[in-house]
């Protein structure tokens, strides 16, 4: 029987020979006899591979290396949880960073179901364009699974995949995967539902991760609507419902987390002048307009909340209008 390490530390690698060894130079000299390494190789195409064997040297027990063909994010995390040994696993992204000091303020919180820490955003040069402190501090209060998950809905924090550490057999006695048919919210999804089998929650108020942004705040452009992640909301909605959450912190998943995607994607489709269609939105948005409650809106948040409730309903309605003023503002933009 295999034995059973501290930590395995979850790492999917697609294309990456520009990061991977930036990545690696902060976790191998944190590496002890129980900690492991799981480097899913997801179909690169690129030196990522060799970049990586070349890494190996001594540690060939404590980083395993598995190979397959590209899938995808998901299913690479999904297979590193299959091979993984640890009583907690850390999922990491082969271009993000992490302080050096991370595994042993891990080991320090003793026993915890899940561990939140914070994180900044940074750029390909290592500045920084965000900082955890400015923006978040997490309460004390954040105990107990279902006062996280409550905040998390509300959007009173952001969490990011790798600033939190989860305890495996959660994952594995609840048979929780990342979803490998969304290209977008399947972070949001495992997370929310392993929050519902979760009870000892751990805080460490101090940036111990760093997530690379590619380019100079990319995530900030209006692009192309993604509906990916209305549709994993709506199943985490579902899970919520059925797995024994209080109704009311399943009411906040559409009141609030759906809402706000649904008006992302209003204003991403009406930024590029796209009109709603069939082949555009795959799903009905119009029932899940209707399910939106708007007394959960405006009491849970308040001013915000009013404006996601009719931001989401108007827009829809709408976009051939917002699509214009936002051209007509790139024009004044330019004339300036």
């Amino acid at each position: 029987m295999a034995k059973e390490l501290f930590l395995s530390i979850v790492i999917p690698v697609y294309n990456l020979d520009r990061y991977i060894d930036k990545t690696l130079n902060c976790l191998i000299p944190q590496l002890q006899d129980d900690i492991e390494i799981i480097i899913v190789n997801d179909g690169s195409s690129d030196k990522s591979l060799e970049i990586i064997n070349s890494r190996i040297g001594d540690y060939s027990d404590n980083i395993i290396v598995v190979n397959q063909d590209n899938a995808g994010v998901s299913a690479a995390r999904n297979t590193g949880i299959d091979r993984s040994r640890g009583t907690y696993v850390y999922f990491l992204d082969g271009d993000d960073l992490v302080s050096e000091d991370l595994v042993l303020r891990i080991r320090n919180k003793d026993e915890f179901d899940y561990l939140i820490f914070g994180f900044d955003t940074v750029n390909e040069k290592g500045e920084l364009l965000t900082a955890f402190a400015s923006k978040y501090i997490y309460p004390k209060k954040y105990l107990r699974a279902e006062l996280v998950l409550r905040d998390f809905l509300l959007k009173n924090f952001t969490i990011c995949i790798g600033s939190s550490v989860f305890r495996r057999s959660i994952i594995i006695n609840n048979n929780l995967k990342f979803g490998e048919e969304y290209a977008y919210g399947e972070d949001v999804s495992f997370f929310a539902k392993y929050m519902v089998h979760a009870n000892n929650v751990k805080v460490i108020n101090e940036s111990l991760m760093f997530y690379l942004i590619h380019g100079n705040s990319a995530m900030s452009r209006i692009t192309k609507p993604n509906y990916a992640a209305i549709k994993a909301l709506e199943e985490v909605y579902e899970y919520l419902m059925t797995n024994g959450i209080k109704r009311k912190v399943a009411r906040i998943c559409y009141s609030c987390m759906i809402s706000g995607s649904i008006l992302a994607q209003n204003i991403r489709a009406a930024g590029n002048g796209l009109t709603y269609s069939k082949d555009l939105l795959p799903i009905n948005i119009k029932e899940k307009l209707a399910k939106i409650n708007f007394y959960d809106c405006l009491v849970l948040k308040k001013k915000r909340g009013l404006g996601l409730y009719l931001g989401c309903k108007i827009l829809y309605r709408a976009t051939p209008v917002f699509y214009f003023v936002v051209q007509f503002g790139k024009l004044r933009s330019r004339v300036r």
